[in-house]
């Protein structure tokens, strides 16, 4: 004699089964796709700094970025500290040539944002009282990070200062600084393709690309990796033998500076909504990015 009851609960799984499915599809159907993935920086609802991940659709928050659409950038990069060509490629036409090179990719591919060079040079000691808010954005060589050494396998970092301003409008957040170091002491030069090495465990690391990563972060852009997105991108928090910026970095610039409807570049920031915004309480936030070295086996 068959069971019926079995067979009935057999059935009756499998068509609940399948109505969780069927819901499960449309579910992924009616939710927006990020297949995209990127991270930035965005001021949560406790008034503390968060990273944002694109592929979180529960939190999609307002990224914090620059109130101006064109921030220009000090470059001297050929002076005394600057480490000597390492002679692998012969396509190094200068330290600051590869820093145009890396800002001027960002603007092809940013919408609503560009990097200029500034006419001044660098300003002397960026690790002195107060320049991380002095409004003079760098690019340098460094044989340490401020006295304190670089750590294991650090290749660069950029510091960001966010200005944080409260007032009865509520609580908003702007970059207004930024200071990208590049660790000296290694071995460098300028070229495209996969890491090269001078031995299996000597690298020589490429400028440019080093230089597009840091830039990221000056933008408002952080380490995909670091927020369980496994992507292709130059804003991985190390060093691989990706050299331009991919598909993922392209949208991640695009969503924190969208052009205007217009179509013109227009000033990205924060409204007020036309008034005054009452401003009683501004402080800073200094955050670094570090920017480290695959591990050489």
């Amino acid at each position: 004699m068959k069971n019926y009851s079995a067979l009935f609960f057999a059935f009756a799984t499998r068509y609940r089964l399948r109505r969780i499915a069927i819901a499960h599809a449309l579910l992924l159907f009616l939710l927006p796709q990020y297949s995209i993935a990127y991270s930035y920086l965005a001021l949560g609802n406790t008034g503390e700094l968060e990273e944002v991940s694109s592929s979180n659709p529960l939190f999609q928050a307002e990224p914090i970025v620059w109130s101006q659409n064109r921030i220009s950038l000090a470059i001297d990069l050929e002076g005394v500290d600057a480490p000597p060509n390492s002679g692998i490629s012969v396509d190094n036409n200068g330290w600051n040539t590869a820093a145009l090179i890396s800002m001027e990719k960002w603007n092809e591919a940013a919408l609503g944002f560009s990097w200029e060079r500034d006419s001044i040079t660098n300003s002397g000691d960026l690790c002195g009282f107060g320049v991380s808010e002095d409004g003079v954005n760098q690019i340098a060589w460094s044989s340490d990070y401020c006295g304190a050494g670089w750590g294991s396998g650090t290749l660069a970092l950029t510091q960001i200062t966010y200005q944080i301003t409260e007032g009865s409008g509520g609580t908003r957040a702007e970059i207004i600084d930024i200071q990208i170091l590049v660790n000296s002491s290694h071995r460098w030069d300028v070229y495209d393709g996969p890491l090269q090495y001078a031995s299996q465990n000597t690298p020589t690391y490429d400028l440019k690309r080093v230089l597009l990563h840091e830039l990221g972060h000056g933008l408002g852009l952080t380490h995909p990796d670091d927020n369980g997105q496994n992507v292709s991108s130059i804003m991985l928090s190390t060093e691989s033998d990706t050299f331009n910026l991919t598909s993922d970095d392209i949208e991640g610039v695009n969503t924190l500076y969208p052009e205007s409807a217009s179509g013109v570049l227009s000033p990205i920031g924060r409204s007020s909504g036309g008034g005054g915004f009452n401003l009683f309480l501004s402080f800073y936030i200094l955050i670094v990015f570090v920017f480290r070295r695959l591990s050489v086996s």
